[in-house]
């Protein structure tokens, strides 16, 4: 996952320079302590000169707005006045979350002239805070003490979403063939996609992966076999399978580097050796995912796009179904045809046969693998209206393998209890319009993923807990 870039602004005002120029060489130390705050939570931050005057805000918003940030975090060194900002962080075209913070933890202790001089930002927040809402420039806020509390773990979640939310408006999805046959849920059409999320579909054309394969030697086929020998256990009954698979997947890899593609979509029953593709490559979309593309079956760019663009905030993530509920133990068993993201395994993945009688490429290989346990939000987006689509939210908790996992060897699996009864978050889930894709964010907080859906204009609904 590439690092997200984002920027700090820190705020003050001429007046101070003009009368005490020493007062702002005591704040640097505050700015340096919030950068690198933001930079133990993986960041890169570029941080702006300090900014005081109109001139000076607008440049350094000319600068933020030139390196494709994911968000700018502003930081009050002191009060600024708010006319001197407002119309250059109305041009930023980064999101604004606004740190209200100070250096002093205790400053009843620390009262004096100099820690008042050193502690008085947050009225400039709320200057700030208020021109924004008059102007309907939107904004975030997290209040709290840099060190004693959650404030900078907070600001890191807003950003991820922030990224999230970039990463979605410019997805370019593959889809190889057309949504499946009679599957509704989850359908929308090129342009509602586009218009809501700003997410792209690329078709492959049989010419253009013709053409691809044309260029795959035999020792390309040879290194990813090699590959697969070390990463997974292997297990084939018709081991002649495992080179074609294997080519069907550098096509498929290769596609989707020359274009540019952040997440893909493959209708297993179109995919026939007329599209160019020997065999319907499984492995090569649970690698893909394991890498950082994202993915949804038959056909679901919709999905496929959301997973992409949570995989580059929240590596962590992979497309899953409900498949089968448990009602004595309450949970349910998550599983796809052959396609996980295997980075999220708790196995060594097994690769093996899969048998394929649905299209002239016969039987193919996949690998398979158990969803690790630990905390996860179950994350759904529902395309409920053409022109405004609906996020399902849910805290749940990955489990550790029930009865015996070695019966479901060969099947993507894991186990997801919900929250409360499983029962009322199969209610819950229906009743909310939930599609049967979905997208499991592991390490995630509901409120960042919340925070991402407004952010994309989407109706947010988050399940009780």
């Amino acid at each position: 996952m590439k690092p997200i870039h984002i920027g700090l602004l820190p705020l003050y005002i001429k007046l101070y320079d003009d009368v005490d120029p020493a007062l702002r060489t005591l704040q640097m130390p505050f700015l340096t302590q919030a950068q690198q705050a933001l930079e133990a939570e993986g960041f890169t931050v570029t941080v702006a000169d300090v900014c005081r005057v109109h001139n000076e805000f607008e440049q350094a918003v000319q600068a933020f707005n030139q390196l494709e940030l994911a968000a700018v975090v502003t930081l009050h060194l002191a009060y600024s006045p708010s006319l001197e900002a407002i119309d250059a962080l109305a041009s930023l075209k980064a999101p604004i979350i606004l740190l209200d913070t100070t250096p002093t933890y205790d400053f009843v202790a620390a009262a004096g002239l100099q820690a008042i001089d050193r502690n008085h930002g947050i009225h400039g927040v709320q200057d700030l805070c208020s021109m924004l809402k008059r102007r309907n420039v939107p904004f975030q806020l997290v209040c709290g003490h840099l060190e004693t509390s959650d404030a900078v773990r907070h600001v890191a979640e807003l950003c991820r979403a922030a990224a999230a939310a970039c990463a979605l408006r410019t997805m370019r999805v593959g889809l190889v063939g057309e949504p499946f046959e009679g599957m509704g849920d989850f359908r929308v059409s090129d342009q509602s996609l586009a218009a809501v999320t700003g997410a792209r579909v690329i078709r492959l054309k049989p010419e253009d992966a013709l053409e691809i394969a044309s260029g795959i030697t035999d020792a390309d086929v040879a290194a990813q076999m090699a590959e697969d020998n070390l990463r997974y256990s292997v297990e084939l009954e018709k081991p002649e399978n495992h080179p074609l698979a294997v080519r069907a997947a550098l096509t498929l890899r290769r596609w989707v580097e020359r274009n540019g593609l952040g997440a893909l979509s493959v209708n297993f029953s179109l995919v026939t050796r007329a599209t160019g593709l020997l065999k319907m490559p499984f492995a090569e979309l649970s690698r893909m995912m394991a890498h950082g593309i994202g993915y949804a079956g038959e056909g679901d760019v919709l999905t496929a796009a959301l997973t992409g663009a949570l995989m580059t905030a929240f590596p962590d993530t992979g497309f899953v179904e409900m498949f089968c509920p448990d009602w004595k133990r309450g949970v349910l068993l998550i599983s796809h045809m052959a396609e996980m993201n295997l980075a999220l395994s708790s196995v060594k993945p097994l690769l093996t046969d899969v048998p394929f009688p649905f299209t002239d490429t016969g039987d193919t290989v996949g690998a398979f693998g158990c969803h690790r346990a630990g905390k996860a939000v179950l994350v759904n987006l529902a395309p409920l209206k053409p022109d405004r689509f609906t996020l399902l939210l849910a805290d749940v908790d990955m489990v550790e393998p029930m009865g015996d996992d070695a019966a479901l060897r060969n099947q993507i699996r894991g186990w997801m209890k919900p929250r409360g009864t499983l029962e009322r978050f199969l209610s819950w889930f229906s009743e909310a319009g939930g599609t049967h894709h979905s997208v499991l964010v592991y390490d995630a907080e509901m409120a960042s993923l919340a925070a991402f859906g407004r952010q994309m204009g989407f109706e947010v609904i988050m399940a009780e807990k």
